[in-house]
C-alpha cells in the first residue's frame, strides 16, 4: 500500500543520455522480440522478488540478438517497494496461464539519481502493528524519507524513517506525541532537498486536527496544530519551497454542516491565518495543491447542484476564479480525486476519476470508474482524447461490478489501491499509471495486482 507522490518522478537533466539510451534499448527490444515471443508463463507469486526475477527473465529471453540491449537494461528493471519504477500495460487478451506479451506492451523509465541496482527496501522491519499510507520523498542525491502509519492496540502512531543516499533506513521515529487515531501521514520536501515537513490528521479532543512538524538540524521540530480547534479537519496536502515557505491545506466540516477547503501558508518562520478558497455555498473536498510556473494552484472536489466535478483556483494570483476542470456531467456522474502533475513537456496536467452509475444485475446499482486527465492549454483547461474522441484513459472494472446471472460468481475484492490514478512525467509525453486486480473474478486474497500505464502528448492518448 504504497502511494508515491507524482512530484517525486522524473528524469534529472544529469541522466538524461542515460534515459534514452535506456528508452531506445527496451523499444528495440520490443520491436524485435516481442511480436514472435507469444505466451510467457505468469510467476508463481506477487512477491516483489518474484516479479524481478520474471521481468528481468523477459528482458533477456527473446533472442541472442537482444542480448547485449537487454543487459544494458538490467538496472532500469525495478518495481512497486522503491521508488524506481518500470511499468508496463498489458494487454487485455489474458487468461489464468499466461500473458500475452505483443507489440501493444508499453514501458515507462523513471530513472532517479541513486543506484538503480539497489536491492528493495524495507522500512518497517520487525514492526508487530498494522501498518499503511506509507509514502516516500527522495533528494536529487538518493537520500529521503519514509512516512506511514501504524495501527497497533487499538491505536494509531505516525511514524517516520530517514533513507540514507546508499538505500539504508535510519531510526523509526514517532511524530505525533501519543498514540491516537490519526490518517494520511504526507511528507512535503522542497525542489531544492533542504526543507522537510510531515503532515497529517488526527483526533484530538473530539475533534479532528491538521498537524504538522518540520525536520531541521537533523531532528524533527515539535507539533503544530494547524487547523481550528472547533471543527473537524481531514486530508491534508502542501507544497514546501526552495526559501523554506510552506502552504498546507486541507478540508474542513464547518459549524453550518459545510465542507470547505482552508489554506494556510508559512512565511519567514511565521504562520498566516486560515483562509478558504472554495465557494463557500457548495461542499467541497479533497484538497491537491501543485506550483507551475510561480503561481500555485489548488485542485479540489466540489459538490453543486447534485453533481460532483473537479475545480481549480490559483492561490496567488490577484481576484483569481475559481475554474471548473471536468466537463459538465449528468447527476448520475460524478467527477472526484484531482491529481495535479507540472510536466517539462506537457505543462499543468491532473487527472481525476469519473464515477457513472450502471447496472451489474437483477436490482444491482454498481459504479464503472474512468481514468482522465485535462491540461491547461492557452489559459483553459483542455480533455486529453484519443484519435475518435474518447476521453477515456483507463477503465477500472476488475474486481468489481457483479454479474449476479446464475452460474456466475460474485467477484471479490481486492487490497491494493484500484481507484488512486497517478502521473508520472517523461522526457517528451506523461503517463497515467494505475493500479488493477489481475483477474476480475479472482480471490481477493491470492490474486495479485498490475500496474499499468498509458501515455498521451500535445492532449492526445497514446
Amino acid at each position: 500500500d504504497v502511494d508515491f507522490g507524482v512530484s517525486n518522478f522524473g528524469f534529472t537533466t544529469t541522466d538524461a543520455e542515460t534515459i534514452l539510451d535506456n528508452e531506445a534499448s527496451i523499444r528495440l527490444l520490443l520491436k524485435l522480440s516481442f511480436k514472435e515471443t507469444g505466451l510467457i508463463e505468469k510467476p508463481n507469486s506477487a512477491e516483489p522478488t518474484r516479479l524481478y526475477r520474471w521481468t528481468h527473465w523477459w528482458l533477456r529471453k527473446p533472442s541472442e540478438a537482444c542480448e547485449r540491449q537487454a543487459q544494458r537494461c538490467q538496472r532500469a528493471v525495478i518495481f512497486l517497494g522503491s521508488a524506481k519504477s518500470l511499468l508496463y500495460c498489458q494487454p487485455p487478451e489474458m487468461d489464468n496461464r499466461s500473458m500475452h506479451i505483443s507489440s501493444t506492451v508499453c514501458l515507462v523509465l523513471s530513472l532517479l539519481a541513486f543506484d538503480l541496482a539497489a536491492a528493495d527496501l524495507v522500512i518497517n522491519p520487525g514492526r508487530i502493528g498494522y501498518d499503511t499510507q506509507a509514502s516516500t520523498v527522495r533528494r536529487a542525491y538518493g537520500s529521503g524519507f519514509a512516512i506511514w502509519k501504524s495501527y497497533y492496540r487499538s491505536k494509531e502512531r505516525i511514524l517516520s524513517a530517514s533513507i540514507s543516499a546508499g538505500n539504508e533506513l535510519g531510526s523509526i521515529k514517532q511524530l505525533n506525541d501519543k498514540p491516537s487515531i490519526a490518517d494520511q501521514p504526507v511528507p512535503v520536501l522542497s525542489p531544492n532537498g533542504k526543507h522537510l515537513w510531515a503532515f497529517w490528521s488526527e483526533r484530538r479532543k473530539d475533534r479532528w486536527q491538521i498537524l504538522g512538524r518540520e525536520f531541521r538540524n537533523n531532528s524533527w521540530e515539535p507539533a503544530i496544530e494547524l487547523s481550528s480547534s472547533g471543527a473537524d479537519a481531514i486530508k491534508p496536502n502542501a507544497i514546501v519551497r526552495n526559501d523554506g515557505s510552506v502552504l498546507v491545506g486541507w478540508h474542513e466540516f464547518t459549524d453550518g454542516n459545510s465542507v470547505q477547503v482552508r489554506v494556510r501558508s508559512r512565511q519567514a518562520g511565521e504562520w498566516s491565518e486560515t483562509r478558504t478558497i472554495s465557494n463557500p455555498n457548495h461542499d467541497s473536498f479533497r484538497v491537491a495543491l501543485v506550483e507551475f510556473n510561480g503561481q500555485v494552484w489548488a485542485f479540489w472536489d466540489q459538490y453543486a447542484d447534485l453533481q460532483y466535478m473537479i475545480c481549480a483556483r490559483q492561490l496567488n494570483a490577484p481576484k483569481s476564479q475559481i475554474e471548473i476542470v471536468s466537463p459538465p456531467k449528468a447527476a448520475s456522474v460524478r467527477c472526484l480525486t484531482a491529481k495535479p502533475m507540472v510536466s517539462s513537456s506537457q505543462g499543468l496536467c491532473v487527472a481525476w476519476l469519473k464515477l457513472r452509475d450502471v447496472i451489474g444485475g437483477d436490482g444491482v446499482i454498481d459504479m464503472i470508474h474512468t481514468a482522465h486527465v485535462s491540461v491547461r492549454r492557452n489559459g483553459k483547461w483542455s480533455l486529453v482524447l484519443d484519435e475518435v474522441g474518447n476521453s477515456e484513459g483507463a477503465v477500472m472494472l476488475n474486481g468489481l461490478l457483479p454479474d449476479l446471472r446464475r452460474g456466475k460468481r460474485y467477484p471479490s475484492g481486492y487490497a491494493g489501491k484500484r481507484r488512486h490514478p497517478m502521473l508520472l512525467d517523461g522526457p517528451d509525453n506523461v503517463w497515467l499509471v494505475w493500479e488493477r486486480k489481475s483477474e476480475h473474478g479472482g480471490s481477493g486474497t491470492k490474486t495479485y495486482g498490475q500496474l499499468l500505464g498509458r501515455p498521451f502528448r500535445d492532449g492526445t492518448w497514446g
